[in-house]
């Protein structure tokens, strides 16, 4: 898919998401590209608002980075994308799903335990 490079585009929510995304599931902005077939410029352009991003690449990069639509229009609808680590921390939390939970909350619990500052931050 051929997409020009613009001057400036606003980076909306869709894009603060998906930078989410590509952060979440580990990805630099190099082994995103190679997924997803372009260059890992490609990414940062669209990330930084300098590409247009066209429905179709969106599907892709939200497929890519292993996440579901559904996933990512809840993110959208959000006011402000989560961006910082406590919000990031409770999303990978509610996508973890009842079976890998337990063992969250216990490797929690024991994190508490060994840095009791912690829980005072």
């Amino acid at each position: 898919m051929k997409t020009s490079r613009t001057r400036n585009v606003p980076i909306t929510n869709e894009v603060k998401v998906l930078k989410f995304m590509r952060i979440q599931a580990g990805h630099s902005l190099n082994s995103a590209g190679k997924i997803l077939n372009v260059h890992g410029t490609t990414i940062s352009h669209i990330e930084n608002g300098k590409m247009c991003l066209p429905t179709q690449r969106i599907e892709q990069m939200v497929s890519g980075y292993g996440y579901s639509m559904a996933e990512f229009f809840k993110l959208c609808q959000e006011k402000e994308p989560p961006t910082d680590m406590l919000s990031e921390s409770i999303f990978i939390l509610n996508r973890l799903g009842r079976r890998r939970l337990p063992k969250a909350h216990q490797f929690l619990i024991e994190l508490s335990k060994a840095h009791p500052l912690a829980s005072k931050n």
